[in-house]
């Protein structure tokens, strides 16, 4: 079976600057919702980034759902920043550059990075740990829109822009999702800056059968 229609559970169009419902820790960088677009940014020398997270948008999410992020990034650097779906709850909890946190960035991974010095160039969207992956264009600070489907027989399918990535399957279901980064670097420098235009999750209202 396949989902024919969706219907729309959750919206965050980024309109109240309270972030109602969400959990912030800025970290010592700043973070704006203004025009309808949540803004993250540090100033030139920092070891932390903000982060904008919640652990409630997928309850009952066990056999479909669809989550759709329109973000972009700009003013690139040697640090990168994040949007991430977790199987684990999230508390807020930060950890040195290196290291990870159990169940965290292993459903979705959105992260983009330009450091010219170490060489490293990566603008890419993965699932499950590079089960699926899709990459971008370095530097690039267009507006691109990530939709991620979970439908029967635990299918996971991506889409950037309105085109399929790819599929794969999972029990996994993600429990948190954050904005930002959480590591903690060991020099002060500048981050790349996020800008996220809406989070949307629907769930599956009519079925269909697959069409060969």
């Amino acid at each position: 079976m396949k989902c024919l229609t969706w219907g729309n559970t959750f919206a965050e169009e980024f309109t109240d600057p309270a972030l109602s419902g969400w959990s912030v820790s800025l970290g010592g960088g700043q973070q704006q919702v203004s025009d309808s677009v949540l803004h993250q940014w540090t100033q030139p020398s920092t070891d932390r980034f903000p982060l904008l997270w919640r652990n409630d948008l997928f309850q009952g999410a066990v056999n479909d759902f669809a989550l759709e992020i329109r973000f972009r990034h700009s003013d690139f650097t040697a640090y990168g920043t994040t949007i991430a779906l977790n199987s684990a709850p999230y508390d807020g909890s930060r950890v040195p550059a290196g290291q990870t946190l159990p169940g965290i960035e292993d459903v979705l991974s959105i992260h983009h990075v330009v450091d010219r010095v170490g060489s490293v160039y990566r603008f890419s969207v993965t699932l499950f740990r590079g089960r699926v992956v899709w990459n971008g264009t370095p530097g690039d600070t267009a507006w691109h829109i990530v939709r991620v489907t979970l439908e029967p027989d635990n299918l996971y399918t991506l889409y950037v822009d309105g085109q399929r990535a790819g599929s794969t399957k999972s029990t996994m279901r993600p429990t948190s999702i954050y904005i930002g980064n959480p590591t903690i670097q060991p020099w002060f420098g500048a981050w790349t800056q996020l800008h996220v235009d809406y989070v949307r999750i629907s769930r599956c209202v009519i079925w269909g059968p697959c069409q060969s």
